[in-house]
């Protein structure tokens, strides 16, 4: 089970103020600076990985695709709670495709409550699946109005699978918790922070009543993209044929479109707004006076546009767009596809992205501008505004002409004249004129669809420009165009005296080149490439400094960057960074001057590991690496000498924890040793391995040994192991052997003397079990011995301090002799003076001797 995913509660958040941003741009400077842009996937990937990831959790999903039906049991609720979260799962099915069924059961899909305080959800898991999950949002929050839908959609968006836009739970603050600029509602509703919230916006404060783009990526990442919603012809805004929330375009909601086919609409006819719409998906709109409060999704086609009185602005897509504008001063911009663009009353104007001369002109109904991409109708449209100039539409008394006048810098007039009664054999003529009226070039489009250009002057065409009034930052610009006008090169001279210089082929830019001819830049050239899709593939830059930095970019993104320091002003003489796909660093290889290379490698911002080779020879080592942390710690380090050693250190919270030296070149009469350590810094232990096969294992306290053991397992000498014992002083207090014949011998030291000696027979070899020797501190003189034998009998010696023994006890262990025990005493000559013996029936026998006789007992 996931722990709870909380919605942002508004009476208990403190929310960023902007009033700070808008006094002065240096502080919004600084704040825009701050936080990366991401792109619509890297978000999407925030709510499915990101958000999960950073709580030691994966992504999780419902098992079931776009198309499918999910249950859930809202019977819990009061009735403004079920109606709520069935509002909320009309925008997720709008989202998903997925379909959402109602069920009173306590195995639904997704359950209900609402009689625990705020707002969460949480679910179960198995593996990444998700068997159930359930959603809580207090019946009190009915008083935050639009925010109670929009809790209900964030809700259901955790409980199938969602995270958070950013690694926040329960509250957040944007300056302090954002990572990167896209984190509000506007792109995801999964966000703690409203448009107003995020300094890198300028979107209008709404709540929001649907998924937002963010949310539909990561959605059709979990669940499929869907090809089942709206597939009929859906108006969107006035009479809204939708009953889901948010669809009539109020000024009550922000919301986003996603339609999987039909002939749709935008009808905001009814509105005095000047509204401005991009039908392009993965666009923002700004409506009903408002900004950017209306998104379309990657995807979705919306073919058609209505606005009212405003003065509006239409971004048309790469369907086939009807756009009707209403009254005011409106602007139409065209794109591919079979347009209509009808400006209706006031002095509008169509856009086109491409220069007046790459569109034919013709006129049915209306005057249809061409490409190859399509044909654009423009009805009551007074200016067409292209690339390179403005053309005014105008018509000739007789009504058989239209005659289109451009004026730009690159010649005083271009007229086109239709064919608007089929008289002539030709539909359309565009003409170019020199400032003394002098035909330049003349482009005809045939009644049979075929098409001329004339050329009156050279084969190329040269355009300069020069800015007299010095409006613009640069000061002189030159074009040059080929016979077929399409542009060879631009020469441009900036204020400041850099020079640009940008080739093309077919008209597509391939190379641009900077000279910093005043020394007014940080760098005194650059270069830039591109591939055949307009996209830059790669970047050349000298520095003032005399480092070239050359970078390589894949699909927009920097992929790699080397620097060379041709000037040897630096102490290395190049690196090359390396990038991923989001454009965070994974590796940077550098050569110093004295012949170090490094080769570093990252994760998520993370340094992970640094290796140091030494190509050159300078150092006792061939190399190292460094392994790190997340939070930067070095972990271990791997080293490899020049003599063959290896040096494999590792730590624990950034102390050494660990030392293993390997004998790599056979230098030394040990093949391995490794040191461990405390918190403290202090070692602890080492075990070390001899080339003759003894493993020789060291415990230390407070840095002194304590114990030392000896393994001999190449068996090359009598004994299995030896181990000797110390005292915080150093002295031995303990010497253990265990012998290859089984015995085991441990003697115990005092200050630094011997004072016993224990023998054991473990492997029954000997036909005694066990003697131990107690000996003299000051003398070490043996002082006494205890000696079992298998048989039971007990013999204890004690001596005098001449070495001779003093007494001698026998004691009868295992009942074998008439005699419980008997003590022998002797002189210091090692004569027998007295024996006492001690019969089984307790009777007692003393002999005194003046010479010893023999018994046999002795």
């Amino acid at each position: 089970m996931c722990l709870q995913c909380l919605a942002r509660d508004p009476e208990l958040t403190t929310y960023d103020s902007h009033v700070a941003a808008a006094s002065g741009s240096a502080t919004v400077d600084t704040v825009r600076a701050s936080l990366p842009s991401y792109s619509l996937d890297q978000v999407g990937t925030q709510l499915t990985h990101g958000y999960w990831n950073s709580t030691g959790r994966d992504w999780r999903a419902f098992d079931v695709t776009s198309g499918g039906t999910l249950t859930y049991d809202v019977s819990q609720l009061d009735a403004t709670g079920r109606a709520t979260a069935i509002q909320a799962f009309d925008a997720w099915t709008a989202a998903t495709g997925i379909q959402f069924t109602a069920v009173s059961s306590a195995s639904a899909d997704i359950v209900f409550v609402d009689d625990n305080s705020g707002a969460y959800a949480y679910s179960y898991i198995a593996g990444h699946t998700i068997t159930q999950s359930y959603v809580n949002v207090h019946a009190g929050w009915q008083a935050y109005g639009g925010y109670y839908l929009q809790t209900y959609i964030h809700e259901i968006g955790h409980a199938m699978g969602l995270g958070h836009a950013g690694n926040y739970n329960g509250s957040a603050s944007f300056g302090t918790n954002a990572h990167y600029q896209q984190d509000s509602w506007q792109y995801s509703i999964m966000s703690y922070f409203d448009q107003w919230e995020n300094t890198y916006t300028d979107a209008t404060h709404n709540y929001v009543a649907s998924a937002q783009m963010a949310d539909m990526v990561a959605m059709w990442w979990l669940y499929g993209t869907p090809g089942n919603v709206n597939t009929g012809d859906t108006v969107y805004g006035d009479g809204t044929t939708l009953s889901q929330t948010g669809m009539g375009l109020s000024t009550s909601w922000a919301v986003t479109i996603f339609d999987s086919g039909g002939t749709d609409t935008i009808n905001l006819a009814s509105r005095g707004y000047a509204q401005r719409i991009d039908l392009r998906g993965e666009s923002f709109s700004d409506i009903n006076g408002e900004t950017g409060n209306l998104a379309i999704m990657r995807g979705a086609v919306i073919e058609n546009a209505h606005t009212g009185n405003g003065w509006d602005h239409v971004t048309t897509n790469e369907g086939d767009n009807h756009i009707r504008t209403g009254g005011g001063n409106d602007t139409m911009v065209a794109s591919t596809g079979d347009d209509t663009l009808d400006g209706g009353a006031g002095s509008d104007t169509v856009e086109f992205s491409g220069a007046f001369g790459d569109y034919a002109l013709s006129h049915t109904d209306g005057i249809t501008v061409s490409t190859a991409d399509g044909a654009t109708q423009v009805v009551s449209v007074e200016t067409l505004v292209f690339a390179d100039g403005t053309a005014v539409i105008g018509s000739s008394s007789e009504g058989a002409t239209y005659s289109f006048t451009a004026t730009d810098a690159a010649h005083v007039s271009v007229v086109v004249t239709l064919d608007t009664d089929r008289s002539a054999a030709w539909a359309a003529l565009t003409d170019t004129f020199d400032a003394s009226g002098t035909l330049l070039t003349r482009t005809t489009l045939n009644d049979n669809g075929t098409s001329s250009f004339e050329d009156f002057t050279t084969s190329d065409t040269t355009v300069a420009l020069t800015d007299d009034s010095d409006e613009y930052a640069w000061s002189a610009w030159t074009r040059t165009y080929d016979g077929n006008g399409t542009i060879t090169e631009s020469v441009m001279v900036m204020d400041n005296g850099v020079t640009r210089t940008t080739q093309y082929e077919d008209g597509q830019r391939t190379q641009m080149a900077a000279a910093d001819t005043q020394d007014v830049a940080a760098w005194d050239a650059y270069s830039d490439t591109y591939g055949s899709t307009g996209e830059r593939t790669g970047q050349t830059v000298t520095w003032d400094d005399g480092r070239i930095m050359q970078t390589g970019f894949q699909g927009g993104q920097r992929s790699t960057t080397t620097v060379t320091d041709a000037a040897d002003s630096f102490t290395w003489a190049s690196y090359t960074d390396r990038y991923d796909d989001a454009g965070a660093r994974t590796e940077q290889v550098m050569t110093m001057d004295n012949g170090l290379q490094i080769n570093s490698t990252w994760s998520g911002n993370s340094r992970t590991s640094v290796t140091v080779s030494d190509t050159a020879g300078r150092h006792s080592w061939d190399s190292y690496t460094d392994s790190f942390d997340a939070l930067g710690r070095c972990t271990q380090r791997e080293m490899t000498l020049d003599n063959g050693l290896q040096i494999n250190t590792g730590f624990a919270n950034g102390t050494r924890s660990s030392v293993t030296v390997t004998d790599g070149g056979d230098g030394y009469s040990w093949s391995s040793y490794t040191d461990t350590f405390d918190a403290a810094g202090n070692r602890t232990s080492q075990v070390m391995t001899l080339d003759n096969g003894l493993e020789i294992a060291t415990a230390f306290s407070g840095g002194d040994p304590s114990a030392r053991t000896m393994t001999d397992h190449n068996d090359q000498f009598v004994w299995q192991t030896a181990t000797t014992r110390y005292d915080a002083s150093g002295q031995v207090t303990e010497k253990a052997l265990l012998m290859d014949d089984g015995r085991e011998i441990s003697t115990a030291y005092s200050g630094g003397e011997r004072t016993s000696t224990s023998v054991t027979d473990s492997g029954e070899n000997f036909s005694w079990q066990s003697y131990t020797d107690h000996f003299d501190l000051a003398s070490g003189a043996r002082v006494a011995r205890e000696l079992t034998f298998d048989s039971g009998m007990e013999i204890d010696t004690e001596y005098h301090t001449n070495g001779a023994r003093s007494s001698v006890t026998v004691t009868d262990g295992g009942g074998a002799f008439f005699w419980s025990h008997y003590t022998t005493t002797y002189d210091t000559a090692g004569d027998a003076l007295e024996r006492v013996l001690t019969l089984d029936n307790g009777q007692e026998l003393t002999t005194t001797f003046a010479e010893e006789p023999d018994y046999g007992l002795a």
